[in-house]
């Protein structure tokens, strides 16, 4: 990936862009892209029955807005590890065997939340990975313009985020890649070896179940939601 990268087909125009760099008002549909978890945990919480996922940029803020909502559970993460007093971290591999049916879910992490909340003017906002991607592409296909958000990490880039954002827009455009060659390229880069030495290998896996929730997320008015 090549920030600002472009690609066109006759009437739709997607573009990728490093979402922490970034420093512009979003233009058309935006796609927010953390593989590595925060846009694979998302789909995730609520395919397992969570009524809707509320982000936050900060650990206060998730906390102080659980005082405010009774029964609502608190995931998220900093710097890859779960944060102290909160529910879960943010771990696909455990997230797909909890139940969530009926709950109110805050949800931090350390990149991915940043990165929405500066493109949460836009026109719409999809949050997407591997795990719901075909039906992303469903939602965002007749669009005019759409903009492919990384959101990359503190230190540089993220591989995985631009193999799978190219993939995505590759997709969009028509071109109809190879979701198993990406995947495999996927499990062997950067990403993937800080997740296996941070001890979470088993969410490499679990974030890379291609199409294994089938339908669209959208940030709609503060919250994330099911997109049907």
């Amino acid at each position: 990936m090549s920030s600002g990268s472009i690609v066109e087909d006759c009437d739709l125009k997607v573009e990728v862009l490093d979402g922490r760099k970034f420093d512009k008002s979003p233009e058309g549909i935006c796609i927010l892209v953390d593989v590595f978890r925060s846009t694979s945990s998302i789909p995730i919480i609520l395919s397992q029955g969570a009524e809707y996922v509320i982000p936050t940029r900060t650990v206060k803020e998730a906390r102080e807005l659980r005082n405010k909502i009774p029964g609502a559970l608190l995931i998220g993460e900093r710097y890859g590890f779960k944060i102290v007093k909160f529910d879960y971290g943010n771990t696909p591999a455990l997230l797909w065997k909890t139940d969530f049916s009926h709950r109110v879910v805050i949800f931090t992490s350390t990149n991915g939340t940043k990165v929405l909340n500066k493109i949460s003017g836009a026109e719409a906002v999809y949050i997407s990975s591997f795990i719901n991607h075909a039906a992303t592409c469903s939602k965002v296909s007749s669009a005019e313009k759409v903009q492919i958000y990384v959101s990359g990490r503190p230190d540089g880039r993220a591989e995985e985020d631009e193999l799978y954002a190219d993939f995505l827009a590759a997709d969009l455009e028509g071109r109809k890649p190879d979701p198993h060659k990406v995947i495999d390229k996927v499990k062997h880069s950067s990403g993937a070896r800080r997740l296996r030495l941070m001890g979470f290998e088993e969410d490499i896996e679990a974030s890379l179940r291609f199409n294994s929730v089938d339908f669209a997320v959208r940030y709609l008015d503060g919250k994330i939601v099911r997109d049907t």
